[in-house]
């Protein structure tokens, strides 16, 4: 399973968007089995895959990531299961493939977990420990991180093999990409660092154009990263109305196929950049 978190000290900058249509086309289009944890308070990934009534029913029978990190009776008792059958208790099943497989799945959010930022000890293990059960079901998992360094990032890090960031090319993008690189800096040297998390690099979401400003902050933020993703995330609103119809940006209706085609070369892009560093 390669666990990959999208995390940008700045908020506004597209992670959930990104990390939603990044396991929808992986689930859909390369039949892989993918996750997607929400770890935001405000649960903007769980709005865009559920109604309210399948957020709320799973809530109270199933339970959210805040039940995982905050250790409740539910969560507990969830820790201690790793049998098959118990995984697909886990998570939210957003749909299935034609062939009948189980594609894409959900671990939701809500806004209780913003308790486990204001009471953090021992937060920062427990979705790690929760996921060791997860190897062997899938392929990929896409952690959506709230921004800012909280013990949710710690949490998220701890989980992690790579870390992707967006950024939306404007004057705040530079000093967003230095805040991240000095939180994995802090996060290896206070952190046992399980899975020896690394940087994938920076993809510019959002982009509106080719202005002057955009231009100049891109150039900033390349000579920072290690990596800059060659695809770049166009501003569109198909990505609103994908939202709106809870459905991935290739299933929205009158979705430019420049729109459509971004998201699978980003995808192709990603997994280059994994087996890149796996080589290295």
């Amino acid at each position: 399973m390669i666990t990959i978190s999208l995390i940008n000290m700045k908020g506004g900058v597209g992670k959930t968007t990104l990390a939603v249509n990044l396991g929808w086309n992986l689930a859909r289009r390369k039949k892989k089995q993918v996750a997607i944890v929400d770890l935001d308070p405000q649960f903007n990934a769980s709005q865009y895959i559920m109604d309210y009534q399948l957020w709320d029913e799973h809530k109270k029978k199933r339970g959210t990531i805040a039940d995982v990190l905050l250790e409740s009776d539910k969560g507990g008792k969830r820790q201690e299961k790793s049998s098959t059958k118990w995984f697909f208790q886990e998570l939210f099943n957003v749909e299935k493939s034609k062939e009948g497989r189980t594609g894409l799945w959900l671990l939701p959010s809500e806004l209780r977990l913003a308790k486990a930022v204001k009471n953090p000890q021992g937060v920062e293990y427990r979705l790690f420990r929760l996921m060791e059960n997860w190897e062997g079901f899938l392929d990929y998992t896409f952690i959506d991180c709230a921004p800012g360094d909280t013990v949710l990032t710690a949490t998220a890090l701890m989980a992690s093999d790579y870390v992707l960031v967006p950024i939306k090319p404007d004057r705040f993008s530079i000093v967003g990409y230095t805040m991240m690189q000095e939180v994995i800096d802090n996060f290896r040297y206070d952190y046992p660092d399980p899975h020896k998390v690394q940087d994938l690099g920076v993809v510019f979401n959002q982009v509106a154009g080719n202005s002057t400003i955009e231009m100049e902050c891109k150039e900033l933020v390349k000579k920072e990263a290690p990596y800059v993703f060659k695809t770049e995330v166009f501003k569109s609103g198909s990505y609103l109305r994908s939202l709106s119809d809870q459905a991935p940006v290739f299933d929205t209706r009158y979705a430019r196929s420049i729109t459509i085609q971004t998201i699978s070369s980003l995808v192709r892009e990603l997994e280059q950049r994994i087996e890149s560093l796996n080589g290295a």
